[in-house]
């Protein structure tokens, strides 16, 4: 017999739904359920999603909103840098 493919998660699909749908299911999960680093305590591990856009870290106990399928979206990422941005940019005007 040949050897088969690795499919990953998707395999208990089987041949339903054809092969883009599932590569691109496939790709979302693991995403998902891999692991992330966490915000505050920078450790790369296998954070939680309480609900759908609502992640908690098993090692610190912190809580962070990002996206559906990912701890952390380019949009979350470039609203982060503005925010930082202008928090510094008062406290300079301060000053």
């Amino acid at each position: 017999m040949a050897k088969t493919k690795k499919v990953g998660i998707s395999g208990k699909f089987g041949p339903r739904y054809g092969s883009t749908l599932r590569k691109r299911w496939n790709k979302v999960t693991e995403k998902q359920k891999g692991p992330t680093k966490c915000p505050k305590c920078e450790s790369k591990i296998k954070n939680m999603r309480k609900f759908v856009g609502v992640w908690e870290c098993p090692k610190c106990g912190a809580r962070w909103t990002g996206g559906a399928w990912e701890s952390s979206t380019a949009r979350g990422k470039e609203s982060h840098r503005i925010a930082t941005r202008l928090a510094r940019e008062t406290l300079e005007a301060e000053k």
